[in-house]
C-alpha cells in the first residue's frame, strides 16, 4: 500500500523512535505538493499514469503513480 499511494514504511526502523520521527519531521519539511486540472471530461474509471520529473540530481521524488477520474458527483 505504502508504494501505491507514494508514502513510506518504517517496519524496521520503530526499533529506534526517536531517529525515525526525526526522518519523518525532516521528510515533512521538505516536500512539496503538485495538483493539476485535467483539459478536459473523461469517463469515470478512467485510469492515468503520473511521471513526475526533476532537474536536480540529489531530490527524490515520492508521488503516485496512477489517479484514475472520479465521478463528479462522488467526488464532492
Amino acid at each position: 500500500m505504502a508504494n501505491a499511494t507514494a508514502g513510506r514504511f518504517y517496519s524496521n526502523e520503530i526499533i529506534n523512535l526517536t531517529k525515525t520521527l526525526a526522518i519523518i519531521t525532516d521528510e515533512l519539511r521538505y516536500q512539496y505538493r503538485l495538483g493539476f486540472y485535467p483539459l478536459t471530461d473523461e469517463k469515470a474509471g478512467t485510469s492515468h499514469e503520473i511521471k513526475i520529473k526533476v532537474s536536480r540530481p540529489e531530490v527524490v521524488v515520492r508521488a503516485r503513480q496512477t489517479y484514475r477520474v472520479t465521478d463528479k458527483k462522488s467526488s464532492k
